[in-house]
């Protein structure tokens, strides 16, 4: 059976992004747990974002974002075509 995507070998995991409740917790979580480290940061209006990563050439593979405990927010994930260097990603959020 043949892939929709063609080559199965064609993408390459990009990111996850994670709406969080208390970004800071879960940013030392990654860190010192996980061992990410912290690559940048930086708001999007009033949504603060930390940007982790495991590998030195990738800025980022997980994307943390501040949310309010009020608001449902979903999940974002992103890969990346292999054979198209500089390619944009495509992705797809999940509530």
């Amino acid at each position: 059976m043949s892939s929709p995507l063609g080559n199965r070998n064609a993408l390459t995991f990009s990111h996850m992004g994670f709406y969080v409740r208390d970004i800071q917790r879960m940013a030392r979580f990654y860190r010192d747990v996980l061992g990410f480290f912290q690559t940048d940061h930086g708001n999007l209006g009033a949504v603060e974002l930390i940007f982790l990563s495991r590998d030195p050439s990738e800025h980022h593979q997980i994307v943390l974002a501040s949310s309010p405990a009020s608001m449902d927010r979903e999940c974002h994930s992103a890969f990346a075509p292999v054979a198209l260097t500089n390619a944009p990603h495509f992705s797809y959020s999940a509530r």
